[in-house]
């Protein structure tokens, strides 16, 4: 392709070309195969389990990074007192209240951190954005997308950062 194009492939800084042409183009591809397959697993994962402190203190660090920042990146478990079968009915209440078009945001807050771990689940598993819509409806509204950020990140965004 930088053979026969070689215009639209040249890479030039201050009047001299640079590189051969297609380094950038080889660079993009390799990053958007990496960022396709980054939703379906996580580095994390693939990490082995550490033997003695040190190596654990170096997993840790590195688990921060391979989570892209966040503190609570995939969860491990549910929540205490909490089975597949209450997430699914806190779930559902959630529809509930979303198509009554409830905005009672102290009841939203409580619910999205009761079924963060089951939200992280779809999200990680690469359930589609208008599926996740009509699932988690409050993921796409202030509340709840603050909500799932303090879980996700362990920071709490005002109203003001999301306007």
């Amino acid at each position: 392709m930088a053979t026969a194009y070689p215009g639209a492939f040249k890479e030039v800084i201050e009047g001299e070309v640079v590189g051969s042409g297609y380094d950038s183009v080889i660079k993009q591809l390799i990053n958007r195969v990496d960022n396709v397959r980054r939703g379906t697993t996580s580095l994390s994962l693939k990490r082995r389990a550490a033997g003695n402190s040190e190596e654990e203190d170096t997993l840790r660090r590195k688990k921060r990074l391979d989570s892209y920042g966040c503190k609570n990146w995939q969860p491990v478990q549910l929540p205490a007192n909490e089975t597949p079968d209450t997430q699914k009915h806190v779930q559902e209440e959630m529809k509930k209240m979303n198509r009554e078009r409830c905005q009672d945001t102290n009841t939203v807050e409580n619910m999205m951190r009761a079924t963060f771990f089951t939200q992280r689940k779809d999200i990680i598993n690469g359930v589609d954005t208008s599926d996740l819509m009509h699932e988690w409806p409050y993921l796409f509204e202030t509340a709840g997308m603050m909500t799932h950020f303090k879980e996700l990140t362990g920071i709490d965004i005002d109203d003001k950062a999301i306007a």
